[in-house]
């Protein structure tokens, strides 16, 4: 009897042991939600509501500066920019849970980082990285472990079927729209120089990725 109470004290401890190892991950909302930026308060914070307008709620408390969030593919994490650990107007990225909690800095060494967007598969992001030879369009795994530069430019957006990333060349005086094939690194400019527009902005990809809207 002893022997069988003692394997059931070691069962049960194996149990709780294993249980305490399972990694616990943020869950997804159920229903779906709008996260977006407000000054409300006189300070920019992130809140999230319902497609409706209803059931606002505040997810960031800090008295920096945050803003741009943007969701992950599978709902599960929030990227947004903050000056939160940097001087004012230098930002970088950070990662929260859709409740607002484990609020972390992608990066370990913080840099002026902005304008971030997620790869299709969510494992990768584009963002842009300002220094002090100009501004320059990075990507990274979402660990923060693998940060690579790619193109001279900004304001990045990636295709929905992973392969191009299109952004802006020739900030902020002549911006023009480039596209970049991720694979292979080679760029494409719109249009021939004759009537190519003098000012380009906010490019969009359509579902299908077959077609940009722009400004």
């Amino acid at each position: 009897m002893k022997r069988l109470f003692s394997l059931f004290v070691c069962f049960t401890g194996l149990t709780v042991f294993i249980t305490a190892m399972d990694p616990i991950f943020a869950k997804a909302p159920t229903t779906a939600k709008i996260v977006f930026t407000s000054a409300r308060d006189n300070n920019r914070e992130i809140y999230i509501m319902n497609p409706d307008g209803s059931g606002q709620v505040r997810l960031t408390h800090h008295r920096a500066d945050d803003a741009v969030p943007t969701w992950s593919p599978t709902g599960e994490q929030i990227l947004f920019a903050s000056d939160r650990d940097r001087f004012p107007l230098s930002r970088d990225l950070y990662l929260m849970d859709p409740d607002g909690k484990n609020v972390r800095r992608v990066f370990g060494k913080s840099k002026d980082r902005s304008s971030a967007v997620w790869s299709p598969d969510g494992k990768q992001i584009a963002y842009r990285r300002r220094e002090p030879s100009g501004s320059f369009v990075y990507i990274a795994t979402i660990d923060g472990k693998n940060e690579e530069k790619i193109a001279f430019g900004g304001s990045p957006t990636w295709s929905p079927d992973g392969e191009e990333i299109a952004f802006l060349t020739g900030w902020p005086e002549h911006m023009q729209i480039t596209i970049l094939n991720v694979n292979t690194r080679k760029q494409k400019v719109f249009f021939p120089k004759p009537v190519r527009p003098s000012w380009m902005t906010s490019p969009a990809w359509s579902p299908s990725g077959n077609k940009i809207a722009f400004t």
